[in-house]
């Protein structure tokens, strides 16, 4: 080894021993000790021990704000008696009762007792189907209709009189009382409220809302007859719309886009009655006021399910929200709110003057006008003399007169066209709707409901301590420019952690090796690696005032107090960014489509690319802007990762995956896998599974992994399905894959053989934001690991187009194949949404087969490449093309934002859901899991994953395999140059080694190959212009010439250095000998001094020899100064270069790495013989024949002598090694592989290429080595020189006698 690499070693040793002991826990530098120190303190003070005092407070706390009431009101308890919900009341019925997978999600059947109803209710409220709100449960014994009675023989006789067929009536007056005995829909719905918690509250409304029906907007509480104000239950609700905004000179149009509607300042319209109508409904009138008869958003009389008595609607105000599209045929150019006071307007004071201070218009139904008491007549005074405008409907007065007097109205409505009445109606309410009317939003309502005494959800203490913790934050983040929030306050999830995820994959890629070895550039890549986390370590701590915050706040809380924080959280966070990002998106669009008009106009490039550059600019702005829930606990993640450099464990490390476990048993979704960085960072992930060991007992876990391109409606899917809300900012959706628990209700684990099921989404999937050739790499990737780790994957497609997802399922299918080491058993369905016709199962039969075929088409492709015993796709994924794809209905009835979501779509959700339980209870045992084993598969799957670096580039199958064909033949055309340039080489050696050659110039060499070059070029065309799969080549067709041009270019300078640097060695041997007769002068000369000076003494041998070395070790230094220093090769860096570059493998390198030194190789024909079938290849040397056996070792001895006759020959010539003798013995290995005849039954397998190569190429390196170390001496003149010391020194011996 020379001294220059001996140094270089030591000192990446001493620099990768220095990094190692800075960056190691037990740190030996004092002040790195201080570091820690401070570290762990400023844990300790993000976590305070909490004293047993404050939680028996906060427990007594919550008991009291849930305090027993007791139920005076009778008939309420007879209800909650009858629906079997007496032991959930007053609000102990929570989101666990919502999102459990309970019998009813086996089957779409009805609630056949009034017990099961509140379940059925919940389940059908979950698939947003809402034809829940006509849910009743009909006794058997008491049927919707009557059967015909028995006609007696006697009956029979005579015809009834008119007086016996009307006479019966008075009696049968009693029957209609029985009519009534079921439930009222709207008692089953407020019955589950006033049981429900705030949270469970909040879905229930959220998901009514969805379906287009009314909400509690005004609460009497039965028991206690306080007024409740549900403010936080209406604060997730999020709607779109369009309103024209005539203020300016040009009409504009304002678009919202899910804005939370409690935050939205409104026009509010409130319907009261006064008296009671036979003949009008109010609720009626305004269903056809919203949505022209369509639906019914308010539960009126004439609605199925409906009896006269109802117990828990009087004094009830519901309010529903009118949405324009901003087109035309709106029945309101703006959003207005609609609210509606149930019962007579007289009984119910404090609601009507509530309503009267937020209303900018009242309507009130009026009947019995004539008999009215003096409390309807006060009433009515006092709407007259209101500010606001009042309509006056009369129920029993044709024509009023016409006109209006000042802002009051009336209108008659006996006998009238309910379409004039309504058209009537409407263009009143919008023209006095059109002056300057108060807005309110429901957050400014809240207000006023305190001063009238009502009860605010959102001031129980809990609400309020989160709310202004979270409030606290977003001052913290104000302070910030949005778009550097996520730089400044969360910096561990920036670029260092993508530098951290770059530089692991490295570790297995090694595409930026360059020439050093494998071992010694993973050791820098760790060191690196290492050196980040630091850093990260000292952007975390101390911890920044919001990072304390959070964490401080959702370790020390009770679970309520987290569950309002979080919420206010995500809507603080949201109202932050949404200004801004509309802002930005406008920018974009706007920028975007002059960008359009430009290409058409075909201008100048530069100011092409400035705009393009601009585009970039913002949708970098876009992302930074985002920012959400998910970014707040991935920096957790981080900032966990980064601790796991310190040696010393601290029990406050723990808690950060504590928090997150907790978080997601109670229902958040929790990042998996970061599809920014993608990566999935597997210390943390595999911290929050021992959290939830912890917590929850290693239990057995089904999981579900849902697939589907951004904007398919998957989000819609699942939230349908399951009840999940996965977190997505108010800006670009976060990429990645996301977990979420659902618990299974006990009586249904032991029949499903689980006891939860965990949905694993994927988030901005071909979000065509990020549709950049990297991103779609990641998306491949994300697909893989996705389908890969889930039980059953739900494949969620727009329409029934398949061709997107059969990509990616392509890819995934050839990585499985790849990953032998990982143990899989997946299995998808196809979902297609938004297919219209019933009969789209049928028509889709002939699409159904073709799907099948392209599938196990693609399969068996990969599966040759691959080399495995597969031939068709559910051998990989399982997949029952019969029951495994589902079509569903478009998802709303009619047009939004005003349409209700489809019945058929629900009942579609509920059918999917049932065949996904039924094929989870059929999966066998041992696929389903317990969550010790999922982390395992989760690290398994992931390592291989890393490992694999070749398949995600390609589109399919299909590309892999033409790709790997042009590979073959691109290694044929660059053998046939380089082994053409090793011959060309060797003749210039010969001839520079004899004399004839004193100079080579580019232009000759040049000439030399050009015949050759010219050949290989043509062959280029021809292949590219006449292969079956030139439309797919075509995309490598320049890459390809290009890296032929550089190999030629290369391997030409390559071949012009080596012959300069001989024609130079041999320049210097002549030149010093040429000099042998001036060094035997020199020494005569120096001798005779030496005799002068010694005046005929004589000198002994040892005086004779320190004289002459004093000459000769200037001769030496002289020469040594004049030559030029050998060029030191790495040889086995080379060789690893090569064959990594040879084997794309996933974990070659690691296999290379660990193949000793000077093993032997021997053929093992179990591993090292694949069997031909008729479509796939499988192992199978059991039907070898003897003479089959015999061959196959005949032609590796045969191999195996070839290179080693070559490389004897080069060591006789004395040749200088090149890179391309590498090439030469992976060309005869690959020689010898194809010399199996095509047509035989057996073939060699990829194992016995890898084995093979390794040993040769590992056998070669040491002869490689001595070759090159006999050339350097025989042309180093130093060597030449030293080799004739003897001489010299007898020449000068004699001299001196």
């Amino acid at each position: 080894m020379s001294s220059k690499s001996t140094v270089e070693t030591k000192t990446s040793e001493r620099l990768e021993g220095d990094l190692g002991s800075s960056i190691s826990g037990c740190l030996n530098d004092k002040g790195d000790e201080q570091r820690m120190q401070n570290i762990l303190r400023d844990l300790e003070d993000t976590f305070p021990t909490p004293k047993p005092t404050s939680q028996s407070k906060s427990k007594s706390d919550s008991s009291k704000s849930k305090k027993i009431e007791t139920i005076a009101n009778q008939e309420f308890l007879q209800l909650l008696k009858r629906l079997g919900l007496e032991s959930h009341y007053p609000r102990k019925m929570g989101m666990g009762d919502f999102r459990t997978i309970c019998k009813t999600s086996l089957q779409d059947s009805q609630p056949s007792q009034d017990k099961e109803l509140p379940f059925y209710f919940l389940q059908k409220l979950l698939t947003v189907d809402y034809q829940v709100r006509y849910l009743t449960c009909w006794d058997d014994s008491n049927p919707k209709l009557t059967g015909l009675p028995q006609a007696t023989a006697k009956e029979n006789q005579h015809s009834d009189t008119f007086e016996e067929f009307f006479g019966d009536l008075k009696e049968a007056a009693p029957e209609c009382a029985s009519r009534d005995s079921h439930v009222h829909p709207m008692d089953l719905q407020m019955a589950i409220f006033h049981c429900a918690d705030d949270f469970l509250r909040q879905t229930l409304a959220t998901k009514l809302a969805f379906c287009q029906l009314a909400l509690p907007l005004l609460v009497p509480n039965p028991s206690t007859s306080l007024i409740e104000f549900p403010l936080y239950a209406l604060s997730q609700i999020q709607r779109s719309w369009k309103e024209v905004d005539k203020s300016g000179k040009q009409a504009q149009t304002k678009s919202f886009s899910n804005k939370l509607i409690f935050q939205a300042q409104t026009p509010i319209v409130s319907f009261i009655r006064i008296g009671s109508s036979a003949s009008s409904s109010k609720s009626q009138l305004l269903n056809v006021l919203l949505s022209k008869r369509k639906h019914d958003t308010f539960f009126d009389r004439h609605c199925r399910g409906s009896t006269r008595k109802r117990l828990l609607m009087e004094g009830l105000v519901e309010i529903a929200w009118y949405c324009p599209g901003g087109s035309p045929n709106d029945t309101f150019e703006c959003c207005v709110a609609f609210c509606n006071l149930h019962g007579d307007a007289r009984d119910h004071g404090a609601q009507l003057q509530f309503l009267q201070e937020v209303s900018a218009v009242n309507v009130a139904l009026v009947s019995e006008l004539e008999h009215m008491d003096n409390r309807g007549k006060k009433l009515l005074q006092d709407l007259l003399q209101s500010q606001r405008p009042l309509v006056c409907l009369l129920t029993e007065i044709e024509n009023a007169a016409a006109g209006q007097v000042g802002k009051n109205i009336k209108i008659g409505m006996k006998n009238r066209n309910e379409a004039e009445l309504m058209e009537e109606l409407t263009k009143t309410i919008g023209n006095l709707l059109e002056g300057s009317n108060p807005c309110f939003s429901l957050e400014a309502c809240m207000d006023k409901a305190r001063q009238h005494g009502f009860i605010v959800d959102a001031d129980q203490p809990a609400c309020v301590t989160a709310k202004a913790k979270a409030k606290e934050l977003m001052e913290l983040l104000k302070k910030e420019k949005l778009s550097v929030i996520k730089s400044q306050l969360l910096p561990l999830q920036g670029k260092l952690w993508h530098q951290w995820c770059q530089k692991d994959k490295e570790l297995t890629h090694l595409q930026e090796k360059g020439n050093k070895s494998i071992d010694h550039h993973r050791s820098q890549i760790e060191n690196e690696k290492k050196a980040i986390r630091r850093k990260q370590l000292e952007q975390a701590f101390p911890l920044n005032p919001l990072m304390k915050s959070f964490l401080g706040f959702l370790q020390a809380q009770p679970a309520d107090t987290k569950k309002y924080f979080l919420q206010w959280m995500k809507v603080f966070m949201d109202e932050l960014s949404c200004g801004r990002l509309e802002e930005l998106r406008r920018d974009y669009h706007k920028l975007w489509s002059e960008t359009k008009t430009g290409m058409k106009s075909k201008k100048n490039p530069r100011v092409k690319a400035e705009v393009l550059g601009r585009l970039d600019a913002i949708s970098d702005e876009i992302n930074d802007s985002s920012i959400g829930l998910e970014h707040l606990l991935r920096e957790v993640g981080q900032i966990y990762e980064a601790l796991q450099l310190m040696n010393s464990k601290n029990a406050n490390f723990d808690k950060l995956p504590e928090i997150a476990a907790e978080l997601m048993v109670s229902g958040y979704p929790m990042e998996l896998m970061d599809g920014d960085a993608s990566y999935l960072s597997l210390r943390w992930v595999g911290a929050i599974f021992d959290s939830l060991i912890e917590r929850l007992g290693d239990k057995r876990v089904f999981v579900l992994s849902v697939l589907g391109i951004q904007s398919t409606g998957k989000s819609t899917l699942l939230n349908a399905m399951f009840g999940l809300q996965f977190n997505v900012s108010a800006g670009r959706c976060t990429r990645g894959a996301f977990m979420q628990l659902i618990p299974v209700g006990e009586e249904l684990q032991q029949d499903l053989g689980f006891d939860f099921v965990l949905v694993v989404d994927t988030e901005g999937l071909r979000a065509i934001e990020m549709a950049n050739k990297q991103s779609l790499n990641h998306d491949k990737e994300l697909a893989t690991f996705v389908i890969g780790v889930g039980n059953l994957t739900v494949i969620n497609i727009f329409g029934e187009n398949p061709s997107e997802m059969q990509d990616v399922l392509q890819i995934a299918v050839q990585a499985f194949l790849r990953m032998k080491q990982v143990n899989f058993s997946p299995g998808c369905l196809f979902v297609h949404q938004n297919v219209g016709e019933a009969a789209a199962k049928k028509q889709n039969m002939e699409g159904q087969r073709r799907l099948q075929e392209k599938l196990d088409e693609m399969t068996v492709v990969a599966a040759q490449q691959e080399f495995c015993d597969i031939s068709s796709f559910s051998d990989v994924i399982g997949f029952d093309v019969n029951t495994h794809i589902h079509y569903f209905a478009h998802l709303w009835e009619g047009s939004p934002p005003m349409a209700p979501p489809n019945p058929t779509y629900c009942q579609n959700v509920q059918q999917l859901k049932s065949q996904i339980l039924q094929a989870a209870k059929k999966q066998s045992q041992c696929s389903i899991l317990r969550l010790s084993s999922l982390k395992d598969r989760i690290g398994d799957l992931w390592n291989a994953l890393v490992n694999e670096n070749f398949v995600f580039s390609f589109k399919n199958s299909l590309e892999i395999a033409v790709y790997r064909k042009l590979e073959s033949a691109f290694s044929q055309w660059t053998w046939k140059l380089r082994s053409h340039i090793l011959d060309v080489q060797m003749r210039l050696d010969n001839k520079i080694r004899n004399g004839d050659m004193q100079n080579v110039t580019r232009e000759h060499l040049e000439g030399l190959v050009q015949e050759t070059s010219d050949a290989i070029e043509k062959e280029v065309e021809k292949y590219f212009r006449e292969d079956k799969d030139r439309e797919m080549l075509v995309q490598w067709k320049s890459s390809t010439e290009l890296k032929l041009k550089d190999l030629k270019e290369t391997l030409l300078l390559e071949t012009k250095k080596k012959c300069e640097n001989l024609i130079e060695l041999q320049k210097e041997q002549r030149k010093l000998d040429a000099r042998n007769l001036s060094y035997e002068d020199e020494l005569l000369r120096r001798s005779r001094e030496l005799a002068v000076s010694l005046k005929g003494k004589s000198l002994s041998e040892r005086e004779l020899k320190d004289n002459f070395t004093l000459v000769w070790n200037e001769w030496i230094a002289e020469v040594s100064r004049a030559a030029r220093p050998p060029e030191r090769v790495d040889i086995d860096a080379e060789i690893e270069d090569v064959l990594v570059e040879q084997f794309k493998e996933p974990g070659f390198p690691a296999r290379l790495r660990s193949f000793p030194r000077g093993r032997g190789f021997s053929f093992d024909p179990e591993k090292h013989i694949m069997k031909k079938k008729y479509l796939g290849i499988f192992p199978g040397f059991r039907s070898l024949s003897n003479a089959d056996m015999i061959e196959f070792q005949r032609i590796t001895d045969n191999i195996i002598a070839c290179v080693k006759a070559n490389i004897a020959k080069k060591e006789e010539e004395k040749r200088e090694y090149s890179r391309n003798f590498i090439h030469e013995i992976l060309n005869e290995v690959q020689k010898g592989v194809s010399s199996v005849p095509s047509n035989g039954k057996c073939t060699f397998s990829r194992d016995y290429s890898i084995d093979l190569s390794l040993y040769l190429c590992r056998m070669a390196a040491e002869r490689f080595k001595a070759m090159q170390e006999a050339f350097r001496k025989a042309n180093d003149p130093v060597v030449y020189l030293s080799s004739k010391r003897e001489y010299f020194f007898q020449c000068f011996q004699i001299s001196c006698q």
